[in-house]
């Protein structure tokens, strides 16, 4: 399961998902508490792009701190592959 966290709010999420055609949920995280939890930081403002691959068992497996959204979506998918059955 994918699930996108933003510091955003919904309206902007909504607008966001529409223009990007996301097939997964994007959750509003306005008072940084699940950045916070995940020790995201943050840059002028805005926080970092970091991508936590996650198993079934709830074990952070790899963390992405440097996100390149045009080959991000392969580098994860390859990852989920390596993953233990």
């Amino acid at each position: 399961m994918v699930i996108g966290v933003s510091s955003q709010d919904q309206e902007s999420h909504q607008s966001f998902c529409r223009a990007e055609q996301l097939n997964f949920p994007l959750l509003a995280d306005t008072d940084r508490a699940v950045a916070k939890a995940f020790g995201v930081g943050e840059f002028l403002g805005m926080d970092s792009r970091v991508t936590f691959l996650i198993d079934s068992q709830g074990v952070i497996r790899r963390v992405w701190e440097k996100v390149s959204p045009d080959r991000h979506a392969a580098e994860v998918l390859e990852a989920i592959k390596g993953l233990p059955k």
